[in-house]
C-alpha cells in the first residue's frame, strides 16, 4: 500500500471515530466516507448519529438511509436494509437508488412481487437508462419467466445495444432455444469480430450443442484477442476435456493454475484429465495448500486430496447458505461424481452425474460435462 494511500486511512479511521460535535452533516459526511472505504461499522453508527440529529436536512435523509441499508445488506442484515429502504421511499417514492437497491434486497429476501415493482419503477423513472431492464429481467429469469426477460431484452437491442444481444443470446439459452441463442451471437461476431466478448458468447452455446470444434475456434479467438486470463484458460480446457484431448486441457488448466493459484475448480479440472489421461496428478495437494479449505468449492477439493470423503462432501453441499444450494447441489454432482467414476465407484458416480445433468442450471458449465462423462461411461 502506498504512503498516501496508507495516510488516508489512517486520516479517515481518525475522522470517522472522532466523537460527534453535534453536528449531523459531519456524521454524514463521515458516513459517507466510511461506506466508500466499506467500513461499514463505522458508516452504520455515523448515519444513525445523524438521522437521530433534527438538524438534519430532509434532502440527506434518503441518502443517509441508502447508505446504511448498503451497509446492512452487506452485514447480511436484509431485513435491517428492506426497512431503511422503505423508509427512504416513504420520505421520496421515487427515488431511483432506494427502488434500485431495495428490489435487489427484496430478491434476496425471497420477496419477487416487492421486487417486480421496485424494477418496473425504475424503468418508469429512467426508461433512458438500461438498468431497470436488466434488473428486471434478471428477475424474470430467475423466476424461469424467460419470455418476459427476452422481451426486456429485445426492447433494448431495439436500440442496438450489443450488451442487450450478449443477455438476449444468454436468456434464449437458458431457455432451451440454441438456435435463437446463436443468432444473436452470430451477429454479435458479425458487428465485432475482434470483440472477445462475441467469440465468448457464442463458444458457449457451441458447446452446449456438442459442436466442440467450433466452440473451441471462438475461446482461440477470443484469448487471441486479448480475453487471456486464467478463466479462459479453465473454459478452453473444458472443451478440450470434453473433446477428449485430455493432454492438452491439462496444459490449459495448469496455465489456469498459474493465473488463479487460488481457485479450487482449476486444480479439480487439472486432476479430471489427469486422471482421464491415466496419468495421477502427484502434485495436487501442494496445489490445494493455495486454496482455502473453508471456502466453496474447498469441501469438494478435500475429496480429491483425500483429506475428506464423498458423503461429506455431499452433506457439506446441502449444509451451505439458502442462496448457494442450488450452486452447490450442481456441482457436487458433477465432480463427486465424476471422482467416484475414476475410484472404482461408477454406479454412485453415475447417479451423481445423472442428477447433474437434471439439476444443473442451464449456464452451468458441470451439467453438459456431466452429460459427456456419461457417453464415455456407455
Amino acid at each position: 500500500m502506498g504512503f498516501w494511500r496508507r495516510g488516508a486511512v489512517i486520516w479517515l479511521c481518525t475522522w470517522a471515530l472522532t466523537p460527534a460535535q453535534g453536528s449531523p452533516y459531519s456524521d454524514f459526511n463521515a458516513g459517507v466516507a466510511a461506506n466508500n472505504w466499506k467500513h461499514c461499522d463505522i458508516a452504520i453508527a455515523r448515519m444513525t448519529s445523524a438521522l437521530s440529529m433534527p438538524g438534519l436536512l430532509d434532502n440527506l435523509k434518503v441518502p443517509a438511509l441508502i447508505v446504511r441499508a448498503q451497509c446492512r445488506a452487506r452485514d447480511k442484515n436484509y431485513e435491517g436494509a428492506a426497512a431503511d429502504l422503505d423508509a427512504a421511499l416513504a420520505l421520496k417514492p421515487d427515488d431511483y437508488d432506494a427502488h434500485m437497491y431495495r428490489g435487489s434486497v427484496r430478491m434476496v429476501l425471497k420477496e419477487p412481487a416487492v421486487a417486480e415493482q421496485d424494477f418496473d419503477a425504475l424503468i418508469r423513472i429512467r426508461p433512458d437508462l438500461a438498468t431497470g431492464r436488466i434488473l428486471l429481467a434478471r428477475y424474470y429469469l430467475a423466476e424461469k419467466r424467460f419470455d418476459a426477460a427476452i422481451e426486456q431484452y429485445t426492447v433494448m437491442v431495439g436500440d442496438d445495444d450489443v450488451f442487450g444481444y450478449v443477455l438476449r443470446a444468454k436468456a434464449y439459452f437458458m431457455h432451451g432455444d440454441l438456435d435463437r441463442a446463436l443468432a444473436d451471437a452470430n451477429y454479435l461476431v458479425g458487428i465485432g469480430p475482434k470483440q472477445p466478448l462475441a467469440h465468448l458468447t457464442r463458444e458457449v452455446i457451441y458447446e452446449a450443442r456438442g459442436d466442440f470444434s467450433r466452440a473451441l475456434s471462438d475461446i482461440n479467438e477470443a484469448m487471441d484477442d486479448g480475453a487471456d486470463g486464467p478463466e479462459q484458460e479453465r473454459q478452453k480446457g473444458v472443451v478440450l476435456w470434453k473433446m477428449g484431448r485430455f493432454s492438452d486441457a491439462g496444459d490449459s488448466f495448469r496455465r489456469a493454475i498459474k493465473g488463479d493459484p487460488k481457485s479450487g475448480y482449476n486444480l479439480m479440472w487439472l486432476n479430471l484429465s489427469r486422471l482421464d489421461d491415466d496419468e495421477p496428478d502427484r502434485e495436487l495437494a501442494a496445489r490445494a495448500a493455495a486454496v482455502d479449505p473453508s471456502a466453496w468449492p474447498g469441501p469438494l477439493l478435500a475429496v480429491y486430496t483425500g483429506q475428506s470423503t464423498p458423503d461429506a462432501a455431499l452433506k457439506a453441499a446441502a449444509a451451505g447458505d439458502a442462496d448457494d444450494l442450488d450452486r452447490n447441489a450442481c456441482e457436487a454432482d458433477f465432480y463427486i461424481g465424476a471422482w467416484d467414476v475414476h475410484h472404482d465407484a461408477k454406479d454412485a458416480g453415475r447417479a451423481l452425474l445423472e442428477q447433474a445433468v437434471k439439476d444443473c442450471p442451464a449456464d452451468y458449465v458441470e451439467g453438459y460435462a456431466a452429460s459427456v462423462e456419461l457417453k464415455r461411461m456407455k
